[in-house]
């Protein structure tokens, strides 16, 4: 019993102690734990997308005045001469599903794959690769190209948006991919060359 009662007012003396400390105040005001996290794993916009104006600006389509309909836009009527032994192109850019025209756009001519006896868009699409026999071209600021040095062969167009990739369309409609086929001091001009997400 000597021992329980020893025990007990150990326990006691304990509990008093720790309830009659005072806590020390705070010499500095120390972050919150879980405040630093949400600091150090949010990201600023400014990190996380390209310079509005120097980036966004040239990149994007430009939009065009309401009203104004598909056959007023001038894509070049001609193709520049060739260099020699190799075939000439032009055209003009066109988002048709947002009525923009696509300025200084990147794109890549692709050789086309044969398939028994049809020419179809290589089934792996990459960032173009000249050693492949990939050919990059890019639209000036009113959307037009002119490509003057063009081996001969078949090809397809794919327009890199800064968001998306799309091939190049002859028309307007679903899966009307524009097939591209020249020969060496071949001068085409293929006007507006569509778009369609």
């Amino acid at each position: 019993m000597k021992n329980t009662i020893l025990l007990l007012l150990l326990v006691l003396s304990l509990s008093l102690a720790a309830c009659a400390a005072k806590p020390a105040a705070p010499t500095a005001a120390e972050p919150s734990p879980s405040a630093a996290l949400r600091e150090a794993t949010q990201s600023a916009p400014e990190t996380t997308y390209p310079v509005a104006e120097s980036v966004l600006s040239s990149a994007y389509p430009i939009k065009l005045p309401e009203g104004v309909p598909l056959s007023s836009l001038s894509a070049p009527a001609e193709a520049l001469p060739p260099q020699e032994g190799f075939a000439s192109i032009s055209g003009l850019l066109y988002a048709y599903d947002i009525s923009q025209i696509l300025v200084n756009t990147d794109f890549w001519l692709f050789p086309a794959v044969t398939v028994g006896d049809q020419k179809v868009p290589p089934p792996i699409i990459t960032n173009g690769d000249p050693a492949e026999g990939d050919i990059y071209g890019r639209t000036d600021a009113n959307g037009a190209f002119y490509l003057d040095k063009v081996p001969a062969g078949d090809y397809y167009l794919l327009i890199n948006y800064p968001d998306h990739t799309v091939f190049g369309q002859s028309s307007p409609t679903p899966d009307a991919y524009l097939l591209i086929t020249v020969a060496a001091g071949d001068r085409t001009a293929y006007g507006v060359i569509y778009t369609v997400r």
